[in-house]
């Protein structure tokens, strides 16, 4: 396989050249180790050390909250370094042999993140690794191709060096299988790792021109995630230099939410093309991409997709809690940075300031002390905001909007879960048919602000209809 078709890491720890110089937790000194992955995409580490090794005491209090920082650190004969971040000691074992008087130390232990930083040359390409693309709903509107050279040589020893035939097989393939985009000067492409891992992980890859900050990868990648309708999980990132030889590598312990992220359905907010179905136009998604990317810090959107991805995999009587905080979270953003904040108060600024130093002087006068006192000052304080249903509709009428009848009760309703209140009888389709209109004001809110696109997917209605942004679903 290509080295640079999927990442790398365990080859290149395993192949006998690196060895562990710095134990951090762990027993030690250690002898030799294996490497990988386990089904939960975390990176495991298993060592071998002698019977009587060592470890560091261990100081953590057990419930303590803490971020690991713990490492260690591997080095190749030629001096490489790869560092460990994060890592946790699982279990260990002591193998005794009484037969032959001797013991070995085994142990176990998971890492967050391995990094090598041996930039030597400039990067000509970055490549960010992601598992969770699925194309199966997906036309990828652009092509690569892959050229393979191999050289086969007929050799008999008997005739001596000068008695060779060879001969030099060729194969060629091409197929529609990547998107490629332009977002803030960058050039990127996306696209899915057939032969690379494990089918169920639905491998891909977001590869890029040049060395791009980290920063700016995540928020493409969060962009696309949210566009394609699909939640991508980074494992790690390489980068290669001119003729094609790593660079630096990072590889990091998925979260996959304990896996929850392999059942969920590709649902794109809105239509990624309009000739066919399941058409992923470049101009289209392009937009979609660009119009998020724009307003990714003023919306705080990597906190939105956060809950968002969580809201998609939430369980059915709580699902609509999370949907009704991201909506009210992505209505005070909104109200934040726009210019005209008036849509949240009741009086103007001017105004209130009378009121309010009126209202405190009567409390001063009232001669009320204590908690309670300081209970009425907070409601005071509190008064000039506008109930959450007119806001509501101030919001909506601010960005272009108008909520059904369907979702208007959705969105009254969304509380429920949160107070405690059970889901009698047959009320569970209910509940799920609300959760989708819910998911649906926030497809339509975050595309309107961002100007992302001018439909949406109306995933309430049978048939999953194409409709304008200002318009309700049905």
């Amino acid at each position: 396989m290509p080295i640079w078709d999927w990442e790398n890491f365990q080859e290149v720890l395993t192949s006998g050249n690196y060895r562990i110089v710095d134990t951090g937790p762990l027993h030690g000194p250690i002898n030799s180790f294996h490497i990988g992955r386990d089904e939960q995409l975390r990176i495991v580490l298993t060592t071998f050390s002698d019977g009587d090794a060592t470890a560091p005491p261990n100081n953590i209090v057990e419930g303590q909250l803490r971020i690991n920082t713990d490492s260690i650190k591997f080095e190749s004969l030629f001096g490489s370094i790869v560092l460990g971040v994060g890592v946790t000691s699982l279990n260990h074992t002591v193998h005794r042999n009484h037969k032959t008087g001797t013991s070995s130390t085994e142990e176990r232990s998971i890492i967050h993140s391995l990094e090598r930083n041996s930039q030597i040359t400039p990067a000509e390409m970055t490549i960010d690794w992601v598992i969770n693309l699925d194309d199966s709903l997906l036309h990828w509107p652009h092509s690569k191709s892959t050229k393979t050279t191999e050289i086969e040589i007929l050799h008999h020893r008997e005739w001596g060096e000068e008695f060779n035939l060879s001969s030099e097989v060729k194969h060629h393939s091409i197929g529609h299988s990547c998107l490629h985009l332009t977002i803030d000067g960058i050039e990127f492409a996306v696209g899915t790792c057939k032969t690379a891992a494990e089918p169920k992980l639905k491998a891909g890859y977001i590869l890029y021109k040049g060395e791009v900050p980290q920063s700016q990868r995540s928020k493409i990648m969060d962009c696309v995630s949210f566009a394609l309708g699909v939640c991508l999980i980074p494992i790690g990132y390489a980068t290669f230099n001119r003729d094609g030889r790593p660079n630096a590598f990072k590889a990091i312990a998925g979260y996959t939410q304990k896996g929850q992220v392999f059942s969920m359905n590709t649902l794109p907010p809105a239509p990624l093309g309009f000739q066919y179905i399941h058409e992923v136009d470049p101009a289209v998604i392009h937009r979609m991409v660009a119009g998020l990317y724009k307003n990714y810090e003023t919306l705080n959107l990597k906190s939105l997709f956060w809950g968002y991805w969580h809201a998609r995999t939430a369980p059915v009587h709580i699902a609509a809690v999370h949907y009704g905080a991201l909506i009210e979270a992505l209505q005070k953003r909104f109200t934040e940075h726009a210019d005209d904040k008036s849509i949240s108060k009741i009086v103007e600024k001017e105004e209130w300031a009378l009121l309010k130093s009126g209202l405190v002087a009567a409390l001063k006068e009232s001669g009320i002390q204590g908690m309670t006192h300081q209970i009425f000052l907070e409601h005071i304080h509190n008064l000039n905001r506008v109930p959450q249903k007119i806001f509501m509709q101030r919001f909506l009428a601010k960005v272009g909007i108008a909520l059904g009848e369907h979702e208007l009760r959705a969105w009254q309703q969304r509380n429920h879960a949160a107070h405690g209140n059970e889901i009698v009888g047959d009320g569970y389709t209910q509940t799920i048919r609300e959760t989708k209109l819910l998911m649906a004001v926030f497809h339509r809110m975050l595309l309107k602000i961002t100007n992302s696109t001018d439909y949406y997917f109306d995933y309430f209605t049978l048939g999953f209809p194409k409709r304008l942004l200002s318009e309700p679903a049905s």
